[in-house]
């Protein structure tokens, strides 16, 4: 049975993904809206690596095997299927426009791949979960961090449980080991071959999947709720986000580091209230969160995609060149709150319309009749 709180909270977290992606950023828009974008990425990257923590079980660093075999399956073989979907679509894609050379990721746009490119990209996905198509797949990265956070935890955990024979500590140890790495790492420079960015978010996984254990133990997470918990939460996301705002892709010195660690916390922990507050009223608001909270794979997979339909709209209310469709993630120009939220609701309603669709496929693949032939 799904916890419905952190399904909740789930569903705010990949809402505010989105609204990430819809171009709230700094120099585009009002001072509120560079106020909010700061705000998102303190913590919701963070949010879904701790959501994922609060379930991790000291039977998986006993059973390592199966624990590998869950995550093989449930993390690494959709990456690979989507972003080979996404990859072998590319071409189409461009010829129709939604990519083109011409705008992209800050005006830099894509070209058709050859036979070559695709299969380079295939060896690349596959064997260091990278070279997914970055306009379209962009959030995708996470998926890779996720799994070998998880990875790494669930195998470093074994080995000093090994040592001293006590699963809850190495858990512990092993979370505080790997943020240590990561600031050694950055402070050294160190350079690791084929690791996308010298594996710095996934050790920075490690911790936040580790805390998300931490939080996870019946002692503590009754005390997550405790208003003094609150508010000193709300003071350090306050005291992060005025003097050292970051974010986990952009982790350039150790102040980053330990200020994500704390906004990311704090944050989690002031959503998590957020979501236990709505699950005291079975609202229908409530509900819908819950139900995007527990379909947020779809909205991670197809909300960049999704986000061009209102792109393609822009360019014919302002008679802008329709080739802005292949901006990345948006069109940045007349990007009100208006189109935020058009870019947003569109976003997410249709990916979570298309992730139906695909469950009702997978059903029918099963023997089962979709809702739509009952």
């Amino acid at each position: 049975m799904r916890n419905t709180i952190i399904s909740t909270l789930k569903g705010i977290g990949i809402i505010l993904v989105v609204f990430g992606h819809a171009d709230i950023n700094p120099g585009n828009n009002s001072w509120l809206w560079q106020r909010f974008y700061e705000f998102i990425y303190s913590f919701h990257m963070p949010l879904f690596l701790i959501a994922s923590g609060f379930f991790f079980k000291k039977n998986n660093v006993i059973q390592i095997t199966d624990f590998f075999k869950r995550k093989v399956g449930g993390i690494y073989v959709p990456f690979i299927k989507w972003s080979i979907i996404y990859l072998v679509l590319h071409n189409i894609f461009f010829l129709i426009g939604i990519i083109n050379g011409e705008y992209g990721w800050s005006g830099m746009g894509t070209k058709m791949f050859t036979l070559s490119d695709i299969a380079f990209a295939i060896v690349n996905i596959c064997l260091r979960m990278d070279s997914y198509d970055g306009f379209l797949l962009g959030a995708y990265w996470f998926m890779r961090v996720l799994f070998w956070g998880s990875i790494l935890l669930c195998f470093t955990s074994f080995a000093i449980n090994m040592i001293i024979k006590n699963v809850h500590y190495s858990i512990c140890i092993t979370a505080i080991i790997f943020f240590f790495l990561l600031l050694l790492n950055i402070s050294l420079r160190i350079t690791i071959p084929l690791v996308p960015g010298n594996g710095e978010r996934e050790m920075f996984a490690v911790s936040f999947i580790g805390i998300g254990y931490i939080f996870g133990q019946t002692n503590v997470k009754e005390k997550l709720s405790n208003s003094y918990t609150i508010v000193v939460s709300l003071l350090v996301l306050f005291a992060c986000l005025t003097t050292q705002p970051s974010q986990m892709g952009h982790l350039i010195s150790i102040k980053d580091c330990v200020s994500l660690l704390l906004s990311g916390t704090s944050g989690f922990i002031l959503v998590y209230n957020i979501s236990v507050f709505l699950n005291k009223h079975n609202s229908c608001f409530q509900r819908t969160l819950v139900y995007i909270g527990n379909n947020t794979f779809y909205i991670l997979t197809f909300h960049m995609l999704m986000l061009k339909p209102i792109s393609y709209l822009k360019t014919i209310v302002y008679d802008m060149d329709w080739r802005k469709i292949g901006c990345v993630p948006v069109i940045d120009e007349y990007n009100n709150a208006f189109w935020i939220l058009a870019y947003v609701v569109s976003s997410v309603c249709i990916s979570l319309l298309l992730g139906r669709l695909c469950e009702q496929t997978r059903y029918l693949r099963n023997g089962y009749r979709p809702f739509f032939l009952k």
